[in-house]
């Protein structure tokens, strides 16, 4: 009997392992500028609200939530870390689905002092040493946060400053940890990076940008203020304003390439837009797949009611699309009834999308797990006879 029911624990311990490595995706969502929600997608592609705004409210104290330029990230003991726009607080949701505030915004006020409040923007990532960085728009400088809830400034806008040349800094956008320990994140027009001794340097110029985009009289007219994502070696840059578009960059040369552009994007996935897409609602790579998801808020004035897509691209820059705006929104008004909209304005993340793991993890087709399980109940129950 004994061994039997060691059997099934291995059984047991092997389908978690399995259902751990499979990729779902959580996505911030915008409701009507004054609600927010953090929506699941699983492998299968079923929607569900992890977070609504209610739950948020009651942890914030606030009488309204917002999640444009937020960030969300999950570390590998399965807790969930993101920012807000009304409470500027950074929060968390634990395994058990409890949601708490990490860090009050009064803590990070503190921190950056002077009349204006901190305001913790795209730039949320976990750090090799388990910490949470979080890079703020009102600063524009990046905070290291402990598990704990303990912050501190990592880097100074001084530093940025200085490493860019550029005084008008601005931190809007997303940041994350390379595979040796680098920082990169992104200011308006410029991509930097800090090595793990703490020299902040800067990586890629938009300049150097602009000369790979595609001849297109708009693309001038871009920002670096949406999420990045490191995967495999390489660092991906979303590209928003008056043309968008998603890029590569080596990081040990800084040199850019063209992954695809906004017009490709809105051929392959059937929007109504030209050149912007307004990927808004941020990247992640997707370690399973060798590919990248992310969000868009197709805000082009005709629609009235922007589309909301989630995509996914390949690093060969093949699209295709994860979740649809009329099934996103279909899924939000049986829960809310009609808003003036449902956006993705906020970040996503990918469970795993961050450890090496689910890449090696091998899939189990549904024959092969049959007779796996086959293989040891009769294991189990040989061992029976023989107790």
């Amino acid at each position: 009997m004994k061994s039997l029911f060691l059997a099934l624990a291995t059984l047991s311990n092997l389908m978690l392992f399995l259902t751990a490595s499979a990729q779902n995706i959580v996505v911030q969502v915008e409701m009507n500028l004054q609600d927010c929600s953090i929506l699941h997608i699983d492998a299968a592609g079923t929607l569900t609200e992890l977070v609504s705004t209610a739950d948020i409210l009651s942890v914030t104290g606030e009488t309204s939530c917002e999640m444009i330029d937020t960030g969300i990230v999950m570390n590998e003991d399965g807790y969930i870390y993101f920012t807000e726009n009304s409470s500027d607080d950074v929060l968390q949701i634990a395994p058990d689905g409890n949601i708490s505030v990490l860090v009050p915004s009064e803590t990070l006020d503190a921190l950056i002092g002077g009349p204006d409040p901190a305001s913790p923007s795209n730039g949320l990532d976990i750090g090799p040493d388990g910490n949470l960085y979080s890079s703020d728009q009102r600063c524009d400088c990046i905070f290291q946060i402990t598990p704990q809830g303990a912050a501190s400034i990592f880097v100074e806008n001084a530093d940025i400053v200085a490493a860019s040349g550029d005084p008008g800094s601005d931190l809007e956008g997303g940041l994350a940890f390379g595979s040796d320990g680098t920082l990169y994140f992104v200011d308006a027009e410029n991509v930097l990076q800090v090595t793990p001794a703490g020299e902040v340097s800067l990586l890629t110029t938009q300049a150097e940008i602009l000369a790979i985009l595609p001849d297109n009289p708009i693309q001038a007219d871009i920002d670096l203020d949406v999420d990045i994502d490191f995967g495999n070696g390489v660092l991906y840059v979303l590209i928003d304003g008056q043309y968008s578009a998603l890029i590569a960059i080596n990081p040990s040369t800084g040199e850019p390439s063209l992954v695809v552009d906004g017009d490709e994007v809105i051929s392959a996935l059937d929007l109504t837009a030209v050149g912007n897409i307004d990927p808004e609602g941020g990247l992640a790579f997707d370690h399973g797949t060798d590919s990248l998801v992310f969000g868009i808020d197709n805000s082009d004035e005709t629609l009235g009611d922007p589309q909301a897509v989630i995509g996914r691209v390949t690093t060969a820059g093949e699209v295709s699309l994860v979740l649809g705006d009329a099934e996103f929104k279909a899924f939000y008004e049986a829960l809310y009834g009609p808003m003036n909209n449902y956006r993705f304005r906020g970040g996503l993340d990918i469970f795993g999308s961050d450890l090496p793991a689910p890449q090696s993890v091998p899939t189990l087709s549904p024959l092969a797990l049959f007779l796996l399980i086959l293989m040891l109940l009769v294991i189990g129950m040989v061992f029976m006879t023989r107790c």
